[in-house]
């Protein structure tokens, strides 16, 4: 399963304006994934338009690091993935397409490779890799944040009404009550955070060793 950040609309009013949202595509969502294979140099970013299940859909990719595992000095891909539409498994299956798959995906992904990685990875050679993919990052206009931003600057000593706050874990959540929209970032999960740093470690000693070489 996908992990990360959920929106739950607790309200019967709260959840109508959700969808809306969502259908008209006023939600923003930023996945963080790491992908097989070297896709590209980092900051570098592109789409995926191809349709799935016969209809269009867009997906949007960039990276973000290049990681390298030392069994068989296999490449992998730290990326943002945007999806542009909502279709099921679009990220799994986009990144499927374009031949580099989420590492752990167990429907759409390198079985030899994530056993490879697996072996390395975890302690338990049986236990499969979780699914590379979460939710990081959700932006959407919160249901009552204009009214709430309107009573606020009736009130000449209040604030402009917006506010933000950062945790230690590098999750932070933020409001804007010049557009009305609530922002709540939160650092990948666990499983991912190990795999990307053992990726980075080994990069960096694969480096050291060619430049002496």
């Amino acid at each position: 399963l996908t992990a990360g950040l959920l929106a739950v609309a607790r309200t019967v009013p709260c959840a109508r304006d959700v969808t809306t949202a969502l259908a008209s595509r006023q939600v923003t969502k930023r996945y963080r994934a790491v992908l097989h294979g070297n896709l590209g140099r980092v900051g570098q970013c592109g789409e995926v338009t191809v349709p799935l299940d016969g209809r269009d859909c867009c997906s949007e990719w960039r990276v973000v690091e290049r990681l390298v595992m030392k069994c068989n000095n296999r490449d992998l891909t730290l990326v943002d993935l945007f999806p542009h539409t909502g279709r099921v498994h679009q990220l799994r299956r986009h990144c499927q397409k374009i031949g580099h798959p989420i590492v752990g995906d167990p429907q759409y992904g390198f079985e030899r490779d994530d056993a490879a990685l697996s072996a390395e990875q975890t302690t338990d050679h049986t236990e499969p890799l979780s699914l590379m993919l979460a939710a990081v990052d959700l932006k959407l206009s919160h249901p009552e944040a204009h009214y709430k931003a309107r009573s606020m600057r009736t009130d000449p000593d209040a604030s402009s009404g917006s506010w933000a706050f950062a945790a230690a874990d590098q999750s932070s959540c933020s409001f804007d009550a010049a557009d009305g929209t609530l922002r709540v970032q939160i650092d990948m999960p666990p499983a991912m955070l190990r795999l990307v740093e053992a990726g980075r470690s080994q990069s960096a000693t694969t480096t050291t060793c060619t430049t002496e070489t």
